[in-house]
C-alpha cells in the first residue's frame, strides 16, 4: 500500500516537472478528508455550464451558456468516477445521505481539450474541506490530449483522499536483508561478532 501510494506521489511530481499539469489547492483539510467514508461525485454548477472561448475576429472574447453539462464534461465526470471505483474508493454519481461531495468545474479549450478543472471537497455536513485547481499546462490542450489529463485528474484526487497516508521506511524488509547477509555469512564460515569479539 504504501508502495503503491509513493508511485502516485512520484508520478504527480512527474507530470507537474513535465508540464503536464500544474495544481492550486485551498482551504485543505486533510484529516476532514481523509475521515470521509463515501463520496458522491458531480457537478458544481449543476443547471449549466459556462463554455469561454476566443473569437478570431480582433482577439474578441466570448461566452456560451448551455443547459445542462455537455457530453465531454459529462465523460470527464463518469471516466473519473470509474477509475476512483477501480482504485477501491466508494464513491458513486447518484446523491447518497452521509456521503461527501466531489464536485467537479470543468473549463474546456477551445481546441477541443480542458484547459483546467476545479475540484471541491464538501464534507457530509455540508462544510468545504478544500478545493483545489489542477490547470492543463498545454497550451493548446485539444481532444487527444483528454485521456491523459483525465488521468492526472483521478491521481491528484486519489493523492488527496490519501494524504493521511505516510510513507515510512519499510522496516521488514531491512530485516530480511539483514538476515538474508548473516546467513551468506554463516555459509562462508564467517563470525564478525567473534572476530570483533576476539581481534
Amino acid at each position: 500500500m504504501r508502495f503503491n501510494i509513493f508511485l502516485s506521489l512520484l508520478f504527480s511530481v512527474v507530470l507537474t516537472s513535465c508540464g503536464g499539469i500544474s495544481t492550486k489547492p485551498t482551504l485543505y483539510d486533510a484529516t476532514a478528508i481523509k475521515s470521509v467514508q463515501i463520496w458522491n461525485i458531480g457537478f458544481l454548477y449543476e443547471a449549466g455550464f459556462i463554455e469561454e472561448g476566443i473569437s478570431k475576429e480582433k482577439g474578441a472574447s466570448t461566452r456560451l451558456v448551455k443547459e445542462g453539462q455537455p457530453p465531454i464534461a459529462n465523460k470527464l465526470r463518469d471516466d473519473i468516477y470509474f477509475e476512483l471505483k477501480n482504485q477501491k474508493f466508494d464513491v458513486d454519481r447518484t446523491r447518497r445521505d452521509n456521503a461527501g461531495e466531489i464536485r467537479l468545474f470543468p473549463i474546456q479549450s477551445v481546441y477541443g481539450g480542458f484547459r483546467s478543472v476545479d475540484v471541491e471537497f464538501v464534507l457530509p455536513n455540508g462544510k468545504d474541506a478544500g478545493r483545489i485547481q489542477i490547470k492543463n499546462e498545454k497550451s493548446k490542450p485539444t481532444s487527444d490530449d483528454i485521456e491523459d489529463f483525465t488521468e492526472s485528474v483521478v491521481q491528484v484526487i486519489a493523492d488527496i483522499l490519501n494524504k493521511e497516508e505516510k510513507l515510512e521506511p519499510p522496516k521488514k524488509e531491512k530485516n530480511i536483508f539483514k538476515r538474508f547477509f548473516l546467513q551468506i555469512q554463516h555459509l562462508l564460515g564467517l563470525n564478525t561478532e567473534s572476530q570483533e569479539r576476539n581481534p
